[in-house]
């Protein structure tokens, strides 16, 4: 898919935000779900789950905002600076300044992103009442095996992205400013795309938020991946040497019996880790 590149490099530049898919839709912290066929789908909120602990929250956290001025693969071909006459309303004349930039990208992917106001909120205690969130959504409430929870959640507005759908892709774009810098240009309320040639995705809006996240996902302990792996590796003759090395690439959930995994054991079995690029690679 073409917007890869877009979506690991949002991950690396901005300290590990990934972007909602789609990017409107709206997100909460303690918002859990699963990933499939390239999104993510929502399945409920744990906070509704009657948690022992209560929950702390930290609000209005501002980002660094020149981590939101992404790009990849996109150059400048053309700048042009040009003057118009503006009539008010009033009757009288100013001279306002327009500029116009004709952007080029070079591979299928290449993209250019930005937004303003990044603000975050996040949980603070995680720790706290992880416990409780394992017991009821892989026992008690829910059977997950597979399962995220935000934890948290960072919106823009005033936002832009353009992803290329072939090399050699080109767009114009031109904003009432006098600064020829591309972000500044996309940051006025004025820019507009003029035209645009095998541009897949482009999207500008001012007001609707888009939403990134950061959060945890239901993982095997280590102790018991190593058990696991460690009894796989002692059956080498049951299973002969090729089927061993297929065991190791998969998930050891598979290897736990029916009876072993309960309510009174889930705890020895599972823990959070935080969501990484290979969870960003199955958004793409």
């Amino acid at each position: 898919m073409n917007n890869r590149t877009f979506f690991r490099q949002c991950y690396l530049q901005t300290g590990g935000w990934i972007p909602m898919t789609p990017m409107l839709s709206r997100l909460e912290l303690g918002d859990f779900g699963q990933v499939n066929r390239q999104r993510v789908n929502l399945l409920g909120n744990v906070f509704s789950l009657h948690l022992v602990e209560d929950i702390d929250i930290a609000e209005d956290i501002h980002l660094n905002h020149d981590n939101w001025k992404i790009s990849s693969g996109v150059q400048r071909s053309l700048s042009e600076r040009e003057q118009v006459v503006d009539d008010s309303m009033d009757g009288g004349q100013s001279i306002v300044e327009w500029q116009k930039q004709v952007l080029k990208f070079d591979d299928s992917g290449s993209f250019f992103f930005h937004g303003h106001n990044p603000i975050a909120r996040m949980v603070l205690n995680w720790s706290r009442f992880k416990n409780d969130v394992t017991l009821k959504l892989s026992q008690a409430d829910f059977s997950f095996r597979e399962v995220m929870v935000v934890t948290e959640v960072a919106t823009l507005d005033n936002w832009t992205l353009a992803i290329s759908g072939a090399a050699n892709a080109e767009m114009q774009l031109s904003a009432q400013t006098s600064s020829n810098d591309l972000f500044a240009l996309l940051g006025e309320q004025s820019c507009r795309a003029e035209h645009s040639r095998d541009i897949a995705t482009f999207e500008r809006h001012i007001e609707p938020l888009c939403y990134f996240f950061k959060g945890k996902k239901l993982a095997l302990r280590d102790h018991k991946k190593e058990h696991f792996i460690r009894q796989t590796l002692e059956q080498r003759e049951r299973f002969g040497e090729d089927s061993v090395a297929n065991w190791l690439n998969t998930n050891m959930l598979n290897r736990v019996e029916s009876n072993e995994l309960n309510i009174a054991t889930c705890l020895e079995f599972f823990d959070w880790v935080d969501l990484t690029l290979d969870d960003v690679e199955k958004l793409c």
